[in-house]
């Protein structure tokens, strides 16, 4: 069963060169700040545009892919209905558990929402 909604998307540019997409404005500011090229200058060079756009929802499951807790290495599998291949996406987060993700073989307008 096919389930789709509709969501805000955060699609954040630095230096005018497209970057990555989030869920929510503090998402895109804080993983900016984890980026090299980010200016925190009051003239900076972060740009988010907001976009509301219709996503199918993809059920994936989160996996350690380490052999121990203590240093875990989390990917989410999820089949991608794009391209009908297994998408293996690294997270670090095992909270909140769903993200926005392009399919891998596809372009910047194929964005999924993943559950897991």
């Amino acid at each position: 069963m096919i389930h789709n909604i509709q969501i805000t998307i955060y699609r954040a540019y630095i230096d005018e060169e497209f970057v990555f997409i989030a869920k929510s404005e503090e998402e895109a500011l804080e993983r900016a700040k984890d980026s090299y090229w980010y200016d925190e200058s009051p003239n900076g060079n972060l740009r988010i545009i907001t976009e509301e756009k219709t996503v199918q929802v993809i059920k994936g499951e989160l996996n350690n892919w380490s052999d121990n807790d203590k240093n875990p290495n989390y990917h989410v599998h999820w089949k991608c209905p794009k391209c009908n291949k297994e998408h293996q996406t690294d997270t670090s987060q095992v909270s909140p558990q769903s993200a926005l993700w392009f399919c891998e073989v596809g372009t910047v307008e194929d964005i999924f929402y993943v559950k897991w």
